[in-house]
């Protein structure tokens, strides 16, 4: 698909996020690439780090309601999903849902720190969520 390009980051879910970051720095000499970021509407802290050139993000969940906290219950602390960075999210969407897959949840207007973004249904994807970001 000529829209996705190259894979963004990485995202792990995290029951704490400072313990997280501090067990990259030293046990990998992670470089923190932004400070802890709330987004409320999604019940979730992120936080991007960087190891040997691989961005890493990490989510903590800020309430029980949200998804990643609903994740953190079924499977535990560990990958969350898998980001491609796109030139068109509109046009990815589109050959997404032409191909039968399900997007399970997009942000198309964003009014945060959040860049436009869809997720692809994990069943689609061999049990990967993957984020498909436009930049």
């Amino acid at each position: 698909m000529e829209e996705i390009g190259e894979i963004d980051h990485i995202a792990i879910a995290v029951k704490d996020i400072d313990a997280a970051l501090n067990f990259f720095v030293e046990i990998f000499n992670a470089r923190q690439v932004t400070d802890k970021i709330e987004l409320k509407e999604e019940h979730i802290n992120f936080q991007f780090l960087e190891v040997g050139g691989l961005k890493i993000e990490l989510l903590e969940p800020t309430s029980a309601s949200g998804s990643v906290s609903a994740f953190l219950d079924t499977r535990g602390e560990g990958f969350h999903h898998l980001c491609f960075r796109v030139k068109d999210i509109g046009k990815a969407i589109e050959k997404i849902k032409s191909m039968g897959l399900k997007i399970v949840g997009e942000n198309l207007e964003p009014e945060d720190y959040s860049n436009r973004y869809a997720f692809i249904h994990p069943k689609n994807c061999f049990g990967v969520l993957i984020e498909l970001e436009e930049k």
